[in-house]
């Protein structure tokens, strides 16, 4: 468990607990235990912000989507006034008015002030866009999506986290190079999008991980701090 900022009574925010969580990718066939732990780390909080890539457009529709198992998140999403970021594989593109059925805002970038910090929470692909980020990701052919997907969950099972920092974690040092001269001093930016969860106050970054192949990683702020959580749901 890693935190970052101090304890403040003096915050309108200090009295929410709020979730941020990204990458989840959901998608078919439904995932019982994978619904369980989303569902278990709602709950608990007053607001909920998705960080993209809620759910997999490679896979299925969005249509199929609303209408499949998941659905039955989002009457909890709704109670907790849920904020959508739009990621590179739930493109605003690929989607429609539906997303009203689990979200009261949707966006591309959020702000969230604390009492002496501000978030800047965005999913992460404006900062390091991948080659197929140019493409709309509901037109990725499945056969290309599921054998990445097999081998990522393969080396997640096997080697943790050790798998995606040596994999991804050189992308979170792109997106903090890039950074370097965007960010003001009371600024934090927090993202997803490399599935590789990383504290670097120096940098002011924050990258809450995935929720996918039985790891759940995800951000809860209270009370001006921010905590990032892990733990295996299978």
């Amino acid at each position: 468990m890693l935190a970052i900022g101090k304890k403040s009574r003096y915050n309108d925010n200090s009295y929410m607990k709020t979730l941020i969580f990204s990458d989840s990718h959901l998608s078919l066939p439904f995932e019982e235990k994978k619904f369980n732990f989303i569902e278990g780390i709602i709950k608990p909080v007053d607001k909920v912000i998705i960080n993209g890539d809620f759910w997999e457009s490679s896979l299925m529709s969005f249509q199929n989507f609303v209408n499949s198992p998941w659905r039955n998140l989002f009457p909890l999403l709704k109670e907790k006034k849920t904020i959508y970021i739009y990621g590179n594989h739930d493109k605003k593109i690929s989607t429609n008015s539906k997303v009203n059925l689990f979200s009261d805002q949707q966006t591309d970038r959020y702000i969230l002030n604390l009492k002496d910090k501000e978030l800047v929470i965005e999913h992460g692909n404006r900062i390091h866009p991948f080659i197929d980020d140019r493409m709309n990701w509901s037109k990725i052919n499945s056969n290309i999506t599921k054998p990445y997907e097999h081998i990522e969950r393969l080396m997640v099972r096997k080697l943790g986290t050790r798998f995606l920092k040596m994999c991804y974690g050189r992308m979170n040092k792109k997106m903090k190079k890039k950074l370097k001269d965007e960010l003001k001093l009371n600024q934090i930016y927090i993202c997803g999008h490399t599935h590789y969860a990383e504290i670097d106050k120096e940098s002011q970054f924050i990258n809450s991980g995935l929720v996918r192949h039985g790891l759940g990683q995800y951000l809860v702020i209270e009370q001006d701090r921010i905590v990032a959580k892990e733990e295996w749901y299978d």
